[in-house]
């Protein structure tokens, strides 16, 4: 059976809004400097569907994951 091949992939960066989002923001201004073609999602800073805490997500094109990922 042929599967389509995977175009994109995403991450989910958590943080503590009162300890690490900071952190995080930090993060988040490197990932749009160097990946400008990944996709930055919002913040959650209450908790949002599954996620068991404040997050925001990235999302990537699958050609960009050897670069990102490490």
């Amino acid at each position: 059976m042929d599967r389509p091949a995977i175009a994109q992939f995403h991450a989910h960066i958590y943080y503590d809004p009162a300890t690490s989002r900071p952190r995080a923001e930090r993060l988040r201004e490197r990932v749009a400097a160097a990946f400008p073609q990944a996709r930055l999602g919002r913040w959650h800073d209450e908790l949002v569907g599954p996620h068991p805490q404040s997050m925001f997500q990235i999302a990537f094109p699958a050609e960009m994951f050897s670069a990102f990922v490490p």
